[in-house]
Order: C-alpha cells, then structure tokens, then sequence
C-alpha cells in the first residue's frame, strides 16, 4: 500500500457457512489525546510565545515554530533544543531529508511623517539542519524595497506567508506581494495620496488573485500542504475554506464555509496531508482539527474550547508522522498536543461464531482490539493483534453474541 492508511471499510461482505460468518466492518474514526507539553515562559521547553507552526523530521523529533524562534523536542515532548533565524516566523517545514525550512518575514510599513517613507528589510527562507545548523538564506526572493523621491512615486513589497514539503522532498513557498501607487500635488505641502494598489500571491512562481472567487485567496494563507501527487492544498483563512489546485496552479475545487457546523471552519491555519491523501485542518476559531478526504469529504473531528486534555485554544498548527500521530500546535494555551487514531467499530451484524473484523492498516503495526456490547464500556483486557499486510482481520470466536457488538480498534503508539 502506497500511502499509510486509517480507513474503516463502511460496507458488509462475506459468505455465511453452517457455522460461521466472515464481515468487513463499518467504524468511525477518532482521536485518542497522548501527551502535551510547554507552557507560557523562557525555561528551556516553554514557549515565550504562542506556538503556531509544528512538522516533524526526518529524525521522528517535533520542530516547533513560537516567535522567531523554533523549538525541538523527541516524540514524547523532551526539550531538545533551540535555534532562530533572528526575524519572525511565518512558516516551517521538514523535507524528510534532513532539513528543516523556516520562513521568515520582515513587513516594512509605511509611515506617514511629512513625506511617507519606506524601510527597507529583507526576510528569507531559512534553510537548517535536524540538529539547528544554518545551511543556507535564501532571502534574495523575499523583500521589501521602495522610496518616495519624486512626485509620483509607489512602493511594493514581496513577503512570506506559508512553507511546505512534498513526500519526495520539494520545497513549496507561499510569497505575498503588493504594491501601491502615490502622487503628491504639493510638494511643498507633502500633500500625499494614495491613487492605486494591487495585491496578489504566489506559490512557487504560480499566481494567486485576491477574492472570494475560486482559485483566490482572502488573504494571506494560513497553511499550505503538497499531496503525493503534488496537488497543493490552501488554507485559506479569510474566506473560511480550504482550496485545492493541481500541480499546475489549476483550480480543482474548495470545500468549507464560515461557521461552526461539521465540515464548516472559522479561519482555518494550518494544514497537513497524509500520504494517502487524508487533510487534516486546524480550524482555528472553532478551536478544532477537522479531517477529510482529498476530495474535501468530512471524515472526523476532535476538540473543543479549553484548557484540558484534548481541549484547544485557538490551535494554528498541525503535523503527522509516519505512522499517523497528530502534534497540534495549541497556540493560545502556549503547549503541544499529541494524538493517535483510535477507531469504534461497529460489526452491524450477529451469528453463531467466527465473526471477522477487516480493516486497512499499516504492515508490521500493533494493534489492541476491544469488544463490547455497547460503547459504554470496554473490557480492561483487550486482544493485541500485529498487522501482516495491507488488509489486517481479527476473528472473534465466541459462541454466541448478543444481536449488535461493538469493537473498537487503536494503534499503538
């Protein structure tokens, strides 16, 4: 298999004997909390400010953007390390080869006093090792330049929004650039006024317009993620949506509207794919990750406003490893989160003996099974079962059930 997949099967097959009965089972898909770690602070391990993006390397280890700073811990939360590229962030992304990338931003404004004036920076696009060693500064791309010298005059700007990596390692970059055109109808005066503007984005080298429309942005991305297939996936946080386009900039399609509702979002961020092309959304406002199929289909959801285990505040990150563990970048309690996928299944079905439960899942992964007669309870005792394949089945050989059995499937971490 291709990508690794947690997928319940939602339809019955089989073929009943004298004695026996084999069936694919349906289930829904959850998310069991693990762990969290930081808090608000300056210690090694805190965050002095509000972390926002999070990946995972090459190496398995967390890499947490809060500030302009990133922060590395092991899967389990140990603070590793610390490195910065000086300026504040605005994206972070592991390519799977060893290196980390993280966007900076430097967004020069204008001030009017007198005669409005520009300051001049640079941001850039950081390029680091797993272990905080400064590779390579690719700033040349991003910057902000521009002076009022003449009676007619315009400033423009090209800023970082949003980085992310393909499965095979390439480097996607969400630049911003806008530019604004000024006359003067009295130099002595300093009557300035603003005549014209434009606003647009880009996604390496591919041209995004601002708007509502398809294939537009509200504003500046919250996220961006590259599929498999290299289709680039947006957060786009003003219009409350996420968009989808080929590897080519066309537009696919976009799912999502403002509100609170399944599959609704209010000001989605951060974004990840899975290999097999499972989305995952930090729906920011609604204090939420929401999942869905590539083609925008709702599968899942998980959290709520809070400061409890499981509960969000304003989550702007989202990140996977290779077997499926969630890190959720919870912004405004100042702390990661870490989940893994459990599943509740039920067999919608009753017999004799030799009930089989089939599911999709991970070659040589560990898996604990439960059973029971409602969802109330499970038994303290569950089955582990190791997967051989593609398609993993556990049959349950008791003499007799009651008419509707639940089994609940997790992964072990």
């Amino acid at each position: 298999m291709k990508g690794k997949v947690f997928l319940m099967l939602g339809v019955l097959f089989g073929v009943c004997a004298v004695s026996s009965c084999a069936f694919v089972a349906q289930g829904t898909e959850s998310y069991v909390f693990v762990t969290k770690w930081g808090e608000r602070g300056t210690a090694p391990g805190q965050f002095p400010e509000p972390p926002t993006l999070v990946t995972v390397g090459s190496d398995g280890n967390v890499y947490v953007g809060a500030g302009s700073s990133i922060h590395k811990f092991t899967p389990g939360g140990t603070f590793l390390d610390a490195f910065s590229p000086g300026i504040p962030l605005r994206g972070l992304a592991a390519d799977g080869q060893g290196s980390i990338y993280v966007q900076g931003s430097v967004h020069a404004a204008a001030e009017k006093q007198g005669r409005p004036t520009w300051r001049e920076g640079l941001g850039g696009l950081f390029v680091f090792t797993e272990d905080g060693s400064l590779l390579r500064e690719e700033s040349d791309r991003y910057f902000c330049r521009g002076e009022f010298t003449r009676v007619n005059d315009m400033r423009w700007c090209c800023d970082g929004c949003a980085v992310a990596a393909d499965p095979g390692g390439t480097i996607y970059v969400c630049d911003f650039q806008w530019g604004e055109w000024w006359a003067c109808g009295d130099p002595e005066l300093q009557d300035w006024e603003l005549v014209d503007s434009y606003e647009y984005y880009w996604i390496n080298g591919l041209e995004f317009q601002v708007g509502s429309e398809d294939g537009c942005f509200g504003g500046s991305p919250g996220g961006i993620a590259v599929d498999y297939g290299g289709n680039i996936y947006v957060a786009d946080t003003a219009n409350h949506r996420i968009q989808e386009f080929t590897p080519g900039g066309v537009f696919l399609r976009s799912w999502g509207t403002a509100g609170s509702g399944q599959g609704r979002f209010n000001g989605p961020s951060g974004i990840a794919v899975e290999g097999s092309g499972k989305v995952y959304v930090a729906d920011t406002a609604n204090h939420r990750i929401q999942k869905f199929t590539s083609e925008g289909v709702f599968l899942t959801k998980w959290g709520a406003e809070g400061s409890g285990a499981g509960e969000f505040a304003s989550p702007m990150g989202v990140a996977l490893d290779s077997s499926g563990i969630v890190y959720v970048a919870d912004s405004n309690n100042f702390r990661i989160q870490k989940f893994r996928p459990t599943f509740a299944v039920d067999r919608l079905a009753y017999g004799p003996a030799g009930f089989t439960v089939v599911w999709v899942s991970q070659p040589g992964k560990s898996y604990q099974i439960w059973q029971s007669p409602d969802l109330s309870a499970w038994p303290s005792l569950p089955i582990t079962v190791e997967s051989q394949g593609d398609s993993t089945s556990w049959t349950d050989d008791a003499a007799s059930h009651v008419q509707r059995r639940f089994y609940k499937i997790e992964l072990l971490p």
